[in-house]
């Protein structure tokens, strides 16, 4: 993974109390699942940082939080939390409030052992995409599917780049237009499914808009 230094506080070189307050930053930002799927990557990337002897780069407070403007109900403001598989960016103006781009991931997506012993993440997202794509006809499979390898050689040029891989939402991409298929009602309603389990870490009024925009 290629990584720039992103600035600001790095948690865990700050003080405890600082670590609670930015972590109340989060979890006002997001739903109560949603806190709890960040919180979830920052303590996954900590028990990785066991298992490869590497916690004072992996750790759960190994994230930097940084702030751009002022906090303000009038002005734009916003912030960023980055750090191995979890990067939040947040933006307010007003009422109005944007989550994105963002990441979430977990290596391991599970924890086996320790205080947290049970943790894992992502699984239903896996069932409910692996349900999507074996929801549509042999023709929209074949149209859905990239490649059939997750290298760089057996993708198009235009589809693996060093910083964002394989996906379509990476940076220097925010006016880009995703290709979709298109959904009968059954299939349409699983698709919606998935889209809500992503959604639901936001918070209401946000996956309100994002679900109305979906079923027009």
């Amino acid at each position: 993974m290629l990584t720039k230094e992103p600035g600001g506080l790095r948690l865990d070189e700050v003080e405890p109390d600082i670590q609670t307050d930015i972590h109340a930053i989060l979890k006002a930002s997001f739903s109560q699942i949603g806190y709890e799927k960040v919180l979830g990557c920052c303590l996954t990337n900590d028990f990785l940082g066991q298992l490869v002897n590497g916690r004072k780069v992996l750790n759960e407070h190994s994230y930097n939080f940084r702030l751009f403007g002022k906090p303000s109900l009038s002005s734009p403001w916003g912030y960023t939390f980055f750090g191995h598989h979890l990067c939040l960016c947040v933006v307010f103006l007003g009422k109005r409030m944007v989550i994105g781009p963002t990441f979430m991931g977990a290596e391991p997506d599970r924890i086996d052992e320790g205080p947290y012993k049970g943790l894992r993440l992502f699984r239903t997202e896996e069932i409910e995409g692996l349900t999507l794509m074996q929801g549509l006809s042999t023709e929209l499979q074949e149209k859905a599917t990239l490649s059939k390898g997750m290298t760089g050689k057996h993708l198009p040029e235009d589809r693996w780049n060093p910083f964002d891989e394989r996906h379509l939402g990476g940076a220097r991409q925010d006016n880009r237009i995703v290709p979709y298929g298109k959904y009968n009602t059954k299939r349409r309603r699983i698709k919606l499914t998935a889209i809500q389990r992503v959604v639901q870490s936001w918070s209401s009024p946000l996956i309100s808009k994002i679900l109305l925009l979906s079923c027009s």
